[in-house]
């Protein structure tokens, strides 16, 4: 429920820094979609069973917290920076890329215990 909030307050964000547009939409729904669905398949990979699956999580969890916090002074930073790329939407991708991928690594940490 955390990560939808999460979508839905970056989207506002990047909506007044970068502009409503369909494409600004779809860059935010594929980059969260798409960060997530990474995230849950590097993690088990990368994360072998030898590490302690709560102190795993927790740590997910506060990279998550970190970087939602980072993306609130980020974001009207990054909308400077689109104006350079407009078309492409690298920037937000970018930027919620981190996150998204974190947030895809929780339900596998969890699933170790």
């Amino acid at each position: 429920m955390a990560a939808l909030i999460y979508e839905i307050v970056w989207f506002q964000m990047l909506e007044l820094a970068i502009g409503s547009t369909a494409v600004s939409l779809a860059v935010v729904l594929a980059t969260f979609m798409g960060g997530m669905c990474l995230g849950s398949l590097l993690f088990p990979r990368l994360a072998t069973a030898r590490y302690r699956p709560l102190r795993v999580y927790a740590a997910i969890e506060a990279g998550i917290g970190v970087v939602g916090i980072l993306a609130l002074f980020s974001i009207p930073l990054a909308g400077r920076m689109y104006t350079g790329w407009a078309a492409s939407g690298v920037v937000a991708a970018v930027g919620l890329l981190p996150p998204t991928l974190l947030m895809g690594a929780t339900l596998p940490a969890l699933s170790r215990q």
